[in-house]
Formats: C-alpha cells, sequence, structure tokens
C-alpha cells in the first residue's frame, strides 16, 4: 500500500504483490469526535426539496448506524447501492470525504455493503470502506485508488471567522458545489448559491425546504473551516412588502451558521439591516477574534427551545416533534467591562417550519455563556427607546411605558424585583422574560417564534445600564 500526504488530502494506493485471490477487502477507519452526518453524493436526488428532515444524520445507536443499502435505517432514504464514488462523514466541525472515481471497477456486489458507520458502545465510530465485497482474484496490474481527504485541512483550518467578512459583498467569492473539496484561495469566500444551497423555490418554499440543513451545513463549508457568504434568490421570488418568509430563511441560515449574506439577493433589506446591526451592536463584527461561536449543531446541553417530544413508541403523543426544525447557535465573548470572567451570549433561534411556535427556552449552563446568572434586565432595554417626539402627559411617556414594562415582565408574580433577568431581542428592542431560575438552570419565556422565522436574543452576566 501507498498513501502520499499532501496537508489535505491522502491518496493511497493498494496494489496485490501478486494474484491473490480474497473473500473481500475492507478498510477500517476509526472516527475521531462525535458523527452526526453521512453525505452520499452519489445518491442525492435531483430535487433536494424531496428529502424529508434527517436524511443525512445516521442513527445514534450502536451497531451500523448508516449504510450504502439502507440509508440511516430509519427512513430508508438515501440509499447508494454500489460503488461509493464521493461520501462526506462527519459533523460540522470536521470530517473526511473518501473520493474513489474508479471505484466501478472494483469487485463489488451491489447487493452487499461497500460502506457502513458502525458505532460501539463506548462512543466512538469507525467508517467501513469495502475494496472487494465478493470472493475475487487480485491482481497488481489493476490496483486500487483511493483519496481521504480530511476537513479542516492545514489551509482551511482556522479561517472560518473570517467568514464574518463576508457581510460585505466578496468579489473573489468561489462558487461552491457539491463536490466541495479544496479550500479557496486565501482572498476568496466560497458563495453558496443557486440549487447548491441558495436557493428557493418559491416565495412560500423556502430555503428550508429547497436545501436539508444538514447537506447546506457541508456546503457552507462548515466541515472545511472555510469563510463563505450566502447568496439567495429571494429578491427574485418577492418584493417588498410580501411575505419575508424567503429572506427570514436565508438570513436565519446564514446567522445559524455564522457565515456572510450577499444583499444583492435580499428582497427585504431592512432584515438584513437588523441582523448586521445586531452582530455589530454584540460586538461580533468589529471584534470576531473576541467572539466564539457556538453552533447549534453542539449547544444542546447548553441553549434548547423547548422540550423534544416523544416521537417513537406506542405512546407517542405527536408523530413529528414539533420543534424538531428549531435550531439555536450562540455568539459568547467578554462582557464588556468584566472583572470576574462575566460573558455576554447573542443567541440565534431559527423556527424552519412552516407553524408558528410558543414554547419556553432553557439556559442550561447560564456560567457557559454569561459567565454566571443572566443580569440582563427589561428597564435597560426600555431606556434605548426613543420618547422624544412623546409630550410628557402622554399615556405613552416615558415613567408609565417603564411601569408598564416592569408589570409586563413579571408576568402574574407581583413579588419580582426590577433587576429580574431578561433575553434582549435586537431586531425589535423588546425583552423575553424570565419565567425562572433555579441551581444554575434558567428558563425564559414563553418564546414566540414565528412560522418560518428567527429571532436574535441577549444576555449579559453584566446588569446592562440604563440610558
Amino acid at each position: 500500500m501507498k498513501a502520499v500526504y499532501d496537508g489535505g488530502a491522502v491518496a493511497i494506493t493498494v496494489t496485490p504483490p501478486g494474484a491473490i485471490e480474497l473473500d473481500g477487502l475492507r478498510l477500517v477507519l476509526p472516527l475521531a469526535g462525535p458523527v452526526d452526518m453521512v453525505i452520499p453524493f452519489s445518491a442525492l436526488p435531483a430535487t433536494l426539496a424531496d428529502l424529508p428532515p434527517g436524511s443525512f444524520t445516521p442513527a445514534s445507536h450502536d451497531g451500523v448506524a448508516w449504510s450504502n443499502l439502507k440509508g440511516n435505517g430509519s427512513q430508508g432514504v438515501l440509499t447508494a447501492p454500489g460503488p461509493i464514488r464521493f461520501l462526506f462523514v462527519g459533523n460540522g466541525d470536521r470530517g473526511v470525504c473518501v473520493e474513489a472515481p474508479a471505484s466501478d471497477q472494483w469487485p463489488l456486489d451491489a447487493a452487499q455493503p461497500t460502506a457502513e458507520l458502525v458505532r460501539d458502545g463506548a462512543g466512538q465510530s469507525e467508517l467501513h470502506l469495502w475494496l472487494a465485497n465478493r470472493p475475487a482474484t487480485l491482481e497488481p496490474k489493476r490496483p486500487f485508488a483511493f483519496t481521504l481527504r480530511f476537513l479542516p485541512d492545514a489551509a482551511g483550518a482556522g479561517r472560518r471567522r473570517a467568514g464574518l467578512a463576508a457581510w460585505q459583498t466578496a468579489p473573489n467569492a468561489a462558487q461552491t458545489s457539491a463536490n466541495l473539496l479544496k479550500t479557496p484561495p486565501a482572498d476568496a469566500f466560497l458563495r453558496v448559491e443557486g440549487t447548491a444551497g441558495g436557493d428557493a423555490l418559491s416565495s412560500d418554499k423556502t430555503l428550508a425546504d429547497s436545501c436539508p440543513i444538514e447537506l447546506f451545513r457541508y456546503l457552507a463549508g462548515c466541515p472545511a473551516g472555510v469563510p463563505a457568504q450566502l447568496r439567495t434568490n429571494a429578491s427574485a421570488l418577492v418584493r417588498p412588502g410580501m411575505s419575508p418568509a424567503a429572506d427570514r430563511m436565508a438570513v436565519g441560515r446564514a446567522l445559524l451558521h455564522d457565515m456572510g449574506v450577499d444583499a444583492g439577493g435580499i428582497a427585504h433589506h431592512v432584515l438584513l439591516l437588523r441582523a448586521v446591526a445586531a452582530l455589530e451592536r454584540f460586538g461580533v463584527l468589529r471584534d470576531p477574534a473576541r467572539a466564539e461561536f457556538l453552533p447549534y449543531w453542539r449547544s444542546a446541553d447548553v441553549v434548547r427551545y423547548g422540550q423534544p417530544a416523544e416521537t417513537a413508541g406506542a405512546f407517542a403523543a405527536d408523530s413529528e416533534d414539533p420543534v424538531g426544525r428549531v435550531y439555536v447557535s450562540a455568539y459568547i465573548r467578554p462582557a464588556d467591562g468584566a472583572t470576574r470572567g462575566e460573558r455576554q451570549a447573542l443567541f440565534i433561534v431559527v423556527n424552519e417550519s412552516d407553524k408558528p411556535l410558543r414554547e419556553l427556552f432553557y439556559v442550561h449552563k447560564p456560567a457557559r455563556v454569561f459567565g454566571g446568572p443572566n443580569r440582563a434586565r427589561a428597564l435597560s432595554q426600555v431606556a434605548r427607546w426613543d420618547f422624544s417626539s412623546i409630550p410628557a402627559d402622554s399615556d405613552w411617556n416615558r415613567p408609565r411605558l417603564e411601569n408598564s414594562a416592569v408589570r409586563a415582565s413579571r408576568g402574574q408574580d407581583a413579588g419580582r424585583p426590577e433587576s429580574q433577568a431578561e433575553l434582549h431581542d435586537f431586531e425589535d428592542d423588546g425583552f423575553v422574560a424570565q419565567a425562572g431560575a433555579k441551581d444554575g438552570f434558567e428558563v425564559y419565556g414563553p418564546l414566540f417564534l414565528p412560522a418560518r422565522g428567527y429571532r436574535i436574543l441577549y444576555g449579559s452576566g453584566i446588569p446592562t445600564p440604563r440610558k
């Protein structure tokens, strides 16, 4: 066997030393870290909208969690019998691509597995690749050649945060495609557009319908660790004043994946303006090096929207998890004026379903995102409101609205102090009341999420000052 490493990929050639009869030949590749994505590109349909959510998610049980013959086992989708020419296995942070363009010449029986993801009882995963899955005579003149490309590669590692600059137009953007393998030049961004993750189908069938989020995660360059910019086609489908769903799903997808948006594809520019203003106000754009990005595929033990529904078993209440298409990413950075490790967090809560939701928002680890309990207050948010054009004797003057805001944040609990923590809404300058806090566990809401919509919420370990 000969292996050549170029800094990101290993080109492997297996040459039999002579005529050898074998029952089969298999490569077993141990995988580091969690594996929640398997993308067999040869099995992708022409219309990605036909794929149900979770099509690229392997099963979580031990044993065979994904097979090219049975998919993830539960939905029976994306089966890819026969040779595996191109396959990605990994997660949103890293993974491995298998490239075997000549595998159709290998001794493979399409009725037998050629690729499997296998989990053991200790949380480890292995990728099993068959070079031969039937009895065959191997000869030196017919070697096996394939490439393992590890993401991120040496050039791509650490470049992802530069994608924040892609909120500005990137003239040198390189267009991504379904066989994204190599890191683009240092002065370029991946541009996610067209049928490769950028286009909505119509004003109603948004990006959430046209491209499954797991595939989008790959196309957006997340495992490759490279900066990216989304150019959607919403401006060709809707005009200002029509439903903003196509725009909000594009901006929401970008926020979830720490990537920029090309304003040319957005119809309702005010939505994009508010999103960029929220990032700037939080400090992500002016000082990206100090901001940590916690993506939705790693945030479940830190923050969560709603309680996951039981979708299997005799007593299942629903056939579909109502919050199964809600995703939460977060930006975390040191709080301004911090003296004891206090932090501030900007939560991106996106609802990709076609139903509005009203559920509680859980912060499981306030110390992780705030450096302690959240101390953002409703009155500090009210202090940002502009009362300059309202007469002092109006029912809508500052003192009366401040008192009203305190009562609203307390809800039915009139004994709650004015210093009770809230989450600030960075889009409309409102706030989300805290429902309770106990033993380092904080609950907010209920938080309303519009269908095909998102919320941008802020909390801080330091009391936000009243202006």
